[in-house]
């Protein structure tokens, strides 16, 4: 369950820095 909850928090991060990355570029 923490291994399950570690990735999870892994993906989430991963996702927002594509997010930030891909709205700081269109700016």
């Amino acid at each position: 369950m923490k291994n399950y909850s570690s990735m999870n928090i892994s993906i989430q991060v991963v996702t927002w820095t594509i997010i930030v990355f891909h709205s700081w570029h269109l700016i």
